[in-house]
């Protein structure tokens, strides 16, 4: 219980300050308003080229990963957290768009391996510079070592949230058993 009276909304003692959790739920708020315009800026760069934001990380995604080696649905699915039948779903409409292709991998012919296309290099290299300036504006004043805690925090709370989904719908699921 907070010193207002209220009930802490969450108990790890490092994040209650002088008896409040304010200051963790500030944090909250605005990691959710970062994400919200996040999501409004891929929505922004996508639609430059005629695509949704999720088309856009997907498309993304695929050109980032495709640096180190084949690119499978699964890959890029794990790689954005998301369901392979969603990712199917994003890449079947950028297949459609003619900026990816699917491909047999001949050494598993029971994978598709994804590459994008000319049309889709030429289109990113377009929008290169504009996406280099919105995160530069992002990042603005984080610097070296900043940047590196953030990487490695981002990775802890994206660790950390999906074990926190499954205990989330968990607890919802004992809830409506009661």
């Amino acid at each position: 219980m907070a010193k207002t009276g209220k009930k802490l909304t969450v108990a790890n003692p490092d994040f209650i300050r002088n008896g409040d959790d304010a200051d963790f739920r500030t944090m909250l708020h605005n990691l959710l308003t970062f994400n919200a315009r996040m999501e409004s800026i891929r929505s922004a760069l996508g639609s430059q080229i005629g695509l949704t934001g999720g088309q856009w990380t997907t498309l993304q995604t695929v050109a980032q990963l495709e640096l180190k080696g084949p690119v499978a649905v699964k890959d890029v699915a794990d790689h954005l957290g998301q369901s392979g039948a969603f990712t199917t779903i994003e890449v079947n409409k950028l297949v459609e768009a003619k900026l990816l292709e699917k491909r047999v991998d001949p050494d598993d012919r029971r994978r598709v391996r994804l590459t994008l296309t000319d049309l889709a290099r030429t289109e990113l290299r377009a929008i290169a510079p504009q996406q280099a300036e919105v995160n530069d504006q992002i990042f603005e004043g984080i610097g070296g070592d900043d940047f590196d805690r953030l990487c490695r925090m981002a990775q802890l709370m994206r660790d950390g949230s999906e074990k926190a989904l499954v205990l989330a719908q968990y607890l919802l699921a004992v809830s409506e058993q009661r």
